[in-house]
């Protein structure tokens, strides 16, 4: 745990006494980008917002020196992944 934060597999909620078994939270290293979606864009259904309007990581989410709108971001988190593998 680092500044509070579970970097671990981690059981929540498991009260054995109750003969709750809790859920089972995994973090994993990853990082979206829009160039990563292939898919075409849909276009009969209105009303979906744009990405940047849906999620809040472009907004939320600090990453000193990585460009958001680039690649940068999932490139370093991608780094880290196989540094740990």
């Amino acid at each position: 745990m680092k500044l509070g934060v579970l970097t671990q597999p981690t059981v929540i909620g498991c009260v054995p006494e109750e003969q709750t078994s809790g859920v089972l939270v995994v973090p994993i290293l990853s990082w979206h980008h829009q160039s990563f979606d292939t898919e075409p864009a849909i276009t009969n259904w209105g009303g979906i917002p744009k990405i940047h309007e849906a999620m809040v990581d472009y907004t939320a989410c600090v990453w000193p020196g990585l460009n958001m709108h680039s690649e940068e971001v999932a490139a370093h988190i991608d780094a880290m992944v196989d540094y740990t593998a």
